[in-house]
């Protein structure tokens, strides 16, 4: 064909034929994520405890997880990612419905419960306590 170029050595053409070296490629290892989220026993223990003294709850028209303080009064957790996990996973129940002040304005708060594998994760994660 006239007025065609031809591509230099390093450059690879529009419709080339791809050279054997460029067909074979090496085998991508099999990386997968490591199973389950991890944790420490001292926060999984203490937010389990939190749960099973009735310190925790959810907000009802907002659905966001809040701690209750002996006072009538709640505010926004920095447990919520974990509290969700146990919900999600079955180790925690909805319980009775409060009303407390959540900031100036009264809220219906849903308390959390153990549920019976929640008891027995609260057990297990007891049990692993450094000791003093």
């Amino acid at each position: 064909m006239p007025g065609r170029r031809t591509p230099s050595p390093n450059q690879l053409d529009l419709f080339f034929e791809a050279p054997e070296e460029l067909k074979v490629r090496p085998a991508i290892p099999d990386i997968r994520p490591p199973s389950g989220v991890g944790g420490k026993p001292e926060v999984a223990d203490a937010v389990l405890d939190g749960v099973l003294r009735g310190r925790y709850g959810l907000i009802e028209s907002t659905g966001r997880m809040v701690a209750l303080d002996g006072d009538g009064h709640c505010r926004i957790t920095e447990d919520e990612d974990v509290l969700e996990s146990l919900l999600s996973q079955g180790y925690l129940l909805h319980g009775d419905t409060v009303s407390v002040r959540h900031g100036a304005i009264r809220r219906d708060v849903v308390l959390l419960r153990l549920s019976p594998t929640g008891e027995l994760l609260h057990r297990r994660w007891r049990l692993l306590r450094p000791t003093r």
